[in-house]
């Protein structure tokens, strides 16, 4: 069999077949096709609904050298597997089964796959984190699907990975709920990991007499998953865990090349707080204008030019801050501050219940900050710093979910208003 890779964006799909003198590859991380013969090169891509064909002139533009799409980088998340060998090949086929399964996704939300097959990319795209393609699928299904026991189990799992989902209404108002068949998925994980690094092709993609093997695709992001160690903590993950988030996004920005945190503190150089791929062989480190007040990291390495970033790499680049520290206003000059987390502080009709679970939610509202606007200047305070009070699960507020309402457990808007105007009748802030 000639070897093919597929192009496309949910939009168009083509299979690049080669032919005898010419070898395929990808844009590592992309959807991008090279065809190589010889010392020339052609690259194949999908931009908007058409494929479209590029020869090397100057440089390529730039929607036919783009740095590694989301999806893939997400294969930095292979890292966090202890005692994993060829870790190299395997985060290089985990980034191809989500970018090869994603090219196969139309925009209505459903899979060019058999049913039965579908649920299974689904349920993968779901485990890797791409809800909202899961999302897409499952929306798609309950309308245009017959529903069976594949699909009663796939969107099970969804609703329980996918907090928040606007599907959970119309699952509850299902009038026929056949009777959840689960997949037939791999164990031993790692044994259907090392089986399939050994049928992947030069392009890491799988394939069988009928095209892409998207279901093996699928069950290799699956197996991945099963073995990366589970965190504790569930709805304080922000506290428990943000230490590994913000590694996550930097071994997601070190995938595509370089990794920059931003804000560089007055007076230091920017260029001087990147991090590079020693792989890559970096040369010079440049620091360009961007926006107005802002800029971005160009990296000169031995196979070509990327631009830094702090987590997904973009195309063209991505524009950073510059730090600034303007003075503060006069009145902080003066201010004792109270912080307060409203669950936690009080209610206006009574005393909080003892403390007991972490996580639960205790009942303070803003009524209850107002109420206690005494003690909180008998204590020699006149500012007060409330911890976020937007809408949200949780009893700490930071995994808000609206920036734009306030939580209706601590009395909402209105709440609110009367809170300020309470503080402000007293001269505190």
């Amino acid at each position: 069999m000639s070897a093919f890779a597929p192009v496309g964006n949910g939009l168009v799909l083509c299979y690049v077949v080669a032919r005898p003198n010419e070898r395929l590859a990808y844009v590592r991380g992309s959807n991008v096709v090279r065809l190589i013969s010889g010392e020339s090169e052609t690259r194949v891509a999908a931009i908007g609904d058409e494929i479209e064909v590029a020869a090397r002139g100057d440089g390529w533009p730039l929607e036919f050298d783009p740095p590694p799409l989301g999806g893939a980088t997400r294969a930095a998340i292979v890292e966090r597997i202890a005692e994993l060998g060829d870790r190299g090949a395997i985060a290089d086929v985990y980034a191809r089964s989500v970018l090869v399964i994603a090219q196969h996704q139309t925009r209505a939300g459903g899979f060019l796959a058999p049913d039965g097959q579908d649920v299974l990319l689904a349920h993968a795209l779901d485990v890797c984190g791409e809800r909202g393609a899961a999302e897409a699928f499952f929306e798609w299904a309950l309308t245009n699907r017959r529903m069976d026991g594949r699909l009663m189990w796939g969107l099970e799992q969804h609703l329980r990975l996918a907090y928040g989902s606007e599907l959970r209404g119309r699952f509850e108002a299902l009038s026929e709920r056949p009777a959840s068949q689960p997949l037939d998925l791999p164990k031993p994980p790692s044994g259907a990991i090392r089986a399939a690094l050994e049928r992947r092709s030069e392009l890491d993609l799988f394939v069988n007499e009928e095209g892409i093997d998207l279901a093996t695709h699928a069950r290799f992001l699956i197996s991945i998953h099963a073995l990366i160690p589970k965190v504790r903590g569930g709805e304080d993950f922000f506290f428990e865990h943000q230490a590994d988030v913000q590694g996550i996004r930097r071994a997601r920005a070190l995938y595509g090349g370089a990794f920059h945190g931003g804000l560089t503190a007055r007076g230091h150089d920017p260029g001087r707080e990147v991090e590079v791929r020693p792989d890559l062989r970096p040369t010079t480190i440049a620091v360009e204008p961007g926006g107005a007040g802002r800029y971005k990291i160009k990296v000169t390495t031995g196979s070509g030019s990327l631009w830094a970033s702090d987590s997904d790499p973009r195309i063209g680049g991505q524009e950073f801050a510059l730090a600034l520290d303007p003075d503060p206003p006069d009145w902080t000059r003066d201010a004792v501050i109270y912080q307060l987390m409203v669950d936690r502080f009080a209610r206006p009709d009574g005393d909080l219940p003892r403390p007991g679970s972490s996580t639960a939610l205790y009942g303070g509202t803003l009524d209850g900050v107002r109420a206690h606007l005494n003690h909180i200047a008998s204590v020699g305070c006149n500012t007060i710093w409330l911890t976020p009070i937007h809408k949200t699960p949780s009893h700490h507020g930071y995994d808000h979910e609206d920036f734009f309402q306030v939580e209706e457990r601590y009395g909402g808007e209105s709440a609110l208003k009367q809170l300020i105007d309470a503080a402000h009748a007293r001269g505190m802030r």
